[in-house]
């Protein structure tokens, strides 16, 4: 909590004074994790994601790498930012672009695992709390604010709320939902009245949830803000928060007056606390003072206007002195800086000593406002002096002082430096390998293209410095870099010193980079670092370069290689040299050479849009004279051509699928290869090509390539194998399907696995038509399981819930430790609730036994098989609690217990039979798993299961609000699925899986009827492909594009 409350015998809820206090209008998602408005790009890409925005102003990343979806296949999302109805998102939080951060209004009825967010398949999930806060579980609380984020990301919701002057308690509730965060986030979250600013201390570790309580006194409005800045960690270290239960309660009345009074004493204590810190300092002493009295004489006077006006400016001037008592020890480090250079004897020395000469009077008589225009004056002089300098090319000037901390150093903490020797004031607190409190890279940022990895400042080698540390990120750049503003015009060059470690040199070098040129140094050659502490550090010098506007990029980089650390570096004691001014006709000259570089770079460009832009630049540029427009381009017609010649390089996709073309390996499969080849060159010569949607493309082509080609492959070869008419005649109906489809326009990656899905499925039934054809009375179905034997979850519908899993290995019944299964645990008995089904179409309509081998921890757990959405359409089975009795051997008595994972009745059958069969090595190895223990299986199976439309679904669940069974399990297990036909039933006018329109009789078709081209009824013609619908017995052909 903020503060403690006080009772009040009346309290007035005003809660409605804050717009949607309750977070329940405004959604960012539905209950199925989806936009809850309609979305459209905005055109923003990253490397991994696009940005949609929805109608309501919220912002989502979508995954564009294949890497994310949730628990039922939709795509996951890499994170978002919801527009909160009566919030507003600050200034310095506010993105287009929210990757990895994840902050919105969710709803309370958000279903287990729907919302996914990361990668993986399934990616991790968003979900709602498992309760709501203490006194707010009501029903008219649909929604609550989720705030979460990694790798440094930040976010925050703000509201100003207006309201009549009096007393005012906020109440709300906040709850951690990563009980395993470890990263320290910093909290954002604060309410401000007035002066008066109240921060949060506990939001973002409590796992339970907290009640949070402010007091305070508004005279109109005050202001309220939640939010966190993540650690530079990914999100699953760092907080999931979570915020709900917001209450706004008058307790009490004021004045304005009274407020104000009570301002104006605060405000005198202040400046009593203010005159400690300037003790030492008489004209502050006494400016303070005499402000005391002041205030005073505002409180006595009682007129409002007085104690109003009175308070801005004693408050502001308040600011002012504590201003400049914190800048003093700067101040006085900068004083001791400037006398220490005129012993450097530049040729404007003595002015510096005029101002220097000036120090004492006003150090200690001044009051703040001259102690501060002071500083400014001497920072001036200072400048003045250093610029005075001579300068040449043979002996440079040394404007080192315009680089914000060289040394990574606070002010006054820097080394002395005794030829390669640095030796700090407080270097005996110092440790190697972390960075003391005198450290600081204020002014420098990560300039290279890997900012992750361990990249900080670090005390190493026995000096303070920048650590760039990555691993295994072939091609992409370490770097570290500040930007340097109002140079005088003319050449510069740049200096540092650089180590790293025996075996990762690559080209780690210094570099200045101006908006006319770039300069770098040589680079590292020798690895001088040692493990004792006491390595070599080398000094690295760049090329003079230009600078015409007066800005300058310096730094460090190196470029990773070798799949490790290689390109690492230490970097410190960088220096700035001023060679001399350029002429008028130097600049124009390295202009002139700018404008032909870009030129060569447009002509040479092969993708048309892109180029243009370039152009446009060129010509922008021209018109205008603004460098940073000739620039920008010059970065695009580098940036274009480089992805051109990286998706052309040899072993990439394009040169692979034409060779692959030229050679005739994709078989029956060519037409689809061929086209989509085709349409990715059309595209690269188009008008309208740009780098930018390049992999995008590729990604088309590749799952014409390597994900329908060989599928396609596969199913032609089961075409030729057939004997079916039917099912021959049903897989030619999905290949001209499919060819109409894929060769009419390059189709996008979902549409190709959709088809990819459909032909499998084709497939299969095509196969089951086959079989059905061949032994109409065969009873076994179990070849229509998809991975009946656990391989893969291929095939099934997977809901986790609060369950893990489900393809799991090591305790199948034989001891076979490469088997798979189906399992799911959940440490607290009773809570998971995984639920898994297969829909199985096709089948002969009959009574079928489904059968699994099970095994489980407790009661609840079920095998099902259902033939309808009702419930008397499903039949329930649940795993028996198996047990197992043996005598023990030490006391004789027979001991029963519960057979959870060993012994089974699997284990004891195959236990028995290998007495008669000794020598049945399936047996044997069945009684010797888990060391002749067994793993605990059984057989289980679901009888008399009426199929009466041809479709059976199968599964297996602990989720008792589907069974209407408590459950106490923690895991269960679940593999070797049978389907057994036991008595066939009413197939009249079904003449196998494959039953196309045109063998249903007329007068049974059904009006408005859909039908897939296998013949199998679909609920509408969403997805694209080729439908038959059937109108008033009329049977019409129908593609969906």
């Amino acid at each position: 909590m903020f503060l403690g409350v006080s009772a009040y015998a009346q309290e007035e809820d005003v809660t409605h004074l804050i717009k949607n206090a309750g977070f329940d209008s405004g959604l960012t998602f539905t209950d199925e994790g989806k936009p809850v408005n309609e979305t459209t790009a905005t055109g923003a890409t990253s490397e991994r994601s696009r940005f949609v925005k929805s109608t309501d102003g919220s912002i989502y990343a979508v995954p564009t790498d294949g890497k994310g979806n949730n628990i039922v296949g939709d795509l996951s999302w890499y994170g978002f930012l919801g527009n909160i109805e009566g919030w507003e998102v600050p200034a310095e939080y506010a993105t287009e672009t929210p990757e990895w951060k994840y902050f919105g209004a969710l709803p309370y009825s958000l279903k287990t695992d729907y919302l996914g967010v990361g990668d993986g398949k399934p990616a991790g999930a968003i979900n709602a709390p498992e309760s709501k806060p203490g006194g707010n579980d009501t029903d008219d609380n649909t929604g609550f604010l989720y705030l979460r984020a990694g790798w440094g990301g930040a976010c925050a919701y703000k509201q100003v709320v207006n309201l009549p002057c009096a007393q005012y308690r906020l109440e709300y509730w906040t709850i951690n939902t990563n009980a395993k965060s470890t990263a320290e986030a910093t909290n954002l979250s604060e309410v401000v009245c007035r002066k008066d600013v109240f921060k949060d201390t506990e939001g973002l570790s409590s796992t339970t949830w907290t009640k949070h309580e402010i007091e305070f006194t508004p005279v109109d409005e005050f202001s309220i803000q939640f939010g966190y800045k993540s650690a530079g960690s990914n999100s699953n270290s760092n907080p999931w928060l979570i915020i709900d239960g917001i209450k706004l309660y008058k307790i009490g009345e004021a004045t304005e007056e009274e407020i104000i009074a009570s301002d104006l004493s605060s405000l005198e204590a202040e400046m009593y606390e203010l005159m400690e810190s300037a003790g030492e300092y008489g004209g502050l002493t006494e400016e303070i003072n005499d402000a005391i009295v002041e205030i005073d004489d505002c409180i006595g006077s009682g007129d409002l206007a007085t104690m109003k006006e009175g308070y801005e400016k004693y408050n502001a001037l308040k600011e002012q002195i504590a201003a400049v008592v914190e800048s003093l020890p700067a101040t006085i480090a900068f004083y001791n800086k400037a006398e220490a250079a005129l012993a450097l004897g530049y040729p404007g020395a003595s002015a510096l000593q005029e101002i220097l000469a000036k120090w004492d009077n006003i150090i200690n008589s001044g009051y703040s406002a001259a102690i501060a225009a002071y500083a400014e004056e001497l920072n001036q002089a200072y400048r003045d002096y250093m610029f005075s300098q001579e300068a040449s090319e043979a002996s440079p000037a040394d404007y080192t002082f315009l680089i914000a901390n060289p040394l990574f150093v606070t002010a006054g903490n820097e080394p002395t430096i005794e030829g390669s020797t640095f030796t700090y004031p407080n270097q005996d607190t110092y440790e190697l390998g972390k960075a003391p409190a005198d450290a600081t890279s204020e002014g420098w940022y990560k300039a290279g293209t890997n900012t992750g990895g361990d990249q900080r400042l670090n005390y190493a080698q026995y000096r303070i410095c920048w650590n760039a540390w990555a691993s295994n990120a072939d091609g992409k750049t370490l770097a570290v870099a500040t930007d340097l503003e109002n140079l005088p015009n003319g050449y510069y060059k740049v200096a540092g010193d650089l180590i790293t470690q025996t075996g990762f040199v690559t080209d780690q070098h210094v570099f200045g980079t101006s908006a006319l040129q770039s300069a770098n140094s040589a680079p590292l050659t020798d690895a001088l670092w040692s493990d004792d502490g006491y390595g070599t550090w080398t000094t690295l010098t760049t090329e003079k370069v230009l600078v015409h506007d007066g800005k300058l990029t310096i730094g460090a980089s190196g470029t990773m290689a070798n799949a490790n650390q290689s390109g690492w570096f230490c970097a410190t004691n960088f220096k700035l040299y001023f060679v001399g001014k350029a002429t008028d006709q130097e600049i124009a000259d390295a202009l002139a050479a700018k404008v032909a570089h870009a030129q060569k770079l447009a002509a040479a460009m092969h993708f048309a849009a892109d180029k243009a832009q370039v152009l446009d630049s060129i010509s922008a540029y021209t018109a205008s004279g603004d460098v940073a427009v000739l620039n920008g381009g010059i970065a695009l017609a580098e940036t274009s051509e480089a992805k051109y010649e990286e998706v052309n390089a040899e072993g990439k996709t394009i040169p692979t699928v034409a060779q692959g073309l030229a050679d005739n390996i994709y078989g029956e499969a060519t037409e689809f290869v061929k086209y989509a080849y085709g349409a990715v060159q059309d595209y690269f010569t188009s008008d309208e090509a740009t780098y930018t949607a390049v992999d995008a493309i590729l990604a088309q082509l590749k799952a014409y390539v390597n994900n329908y080609a060989p599928v396609y492959n596969s199913a032609y070869e089961t075409y030729t194998t057939l004997t079916s008419a039917t099912a021959k005649a049903a897989l030619e109906a999905t290949f001209a399907n499919h060819k109409a489809l894929l060769t009419a326009k390059l189709e996008t990656e979902a549409t190709v696995a959709s088809a990819v899905s459909e032909l499998t499925a084709a497939v299969a039934t095509a196969q089951a038509q086959e079989k059905y054809e061949n032994n109409p009375n065969a009873s076994d179905y179990t070849a229509f399981i998809i991975n009946a034997q656990s391989a893969s979850t291929d095939g099934w519908t997977v809901v986790k819930g609060d369950g893990d899993g489900p393809v799991k290995k090591g305790q199948y019944f034989t001891g076979d430790d490469s088997r798979t299964y189906f399992d799911t645990w959940n440490g607290t008995a009773g809570k998971n609730n995984f639920y898994m089904e297969q829909v199985i179409e096709g089948l002969p309509n009959g009574t079928y036994t489904l059968g699994a081998n099970v095994r489980t921890s407790g009661l609840g757990a079920c095998l099902f098989g259902a033939v309808g959405p009702e419930a008397a359409d499903t039949t329930w089975m649940e795993i028996p609690l198996q047990t197992y009795t043996y005598q023990d051997p030490a006391s004789g008595d027979y001991v029963t217990e519960n057979a959870l994972d060993k012994w089974g009745q699997i284990w004891e059958d195959a236990k028995k039979q290998l007495e008669t069969d000794t020598q049945n090595a399936y047996l044997a190895s069945i009684t010797n798993a888990n060391a002749t223990n067994g793993y605990g299986w059984m057989h289980l199976d679901v009888p008399n299961i009426e199929v009466v439309d041809h479709t059976l679904t199968i599964g297996l669940t602990s989720d008792s609000t589907k069974t209407g069974k408590p459950t106490t399990v923690t895991w269960y297990s679940a593999t070797d699925f049978t389907l057994t036909l036991t008595k066939l039933g009413n197939n009249e006018g079904w003449n196998g899986p494959i039953t196309g329109i045109t063998e249903i009789k007329n007068e049974a078709l059904k009006a408005d009827a859909i039908y897939n081209i296998n013949g199998q009824r679909v609920a509408n013609t969403g997805s694209k492909g080729l439908y038959i619908v059937v109108r008033n017995g009329k049977a019409v052909k129908v593609a969906t594009k």
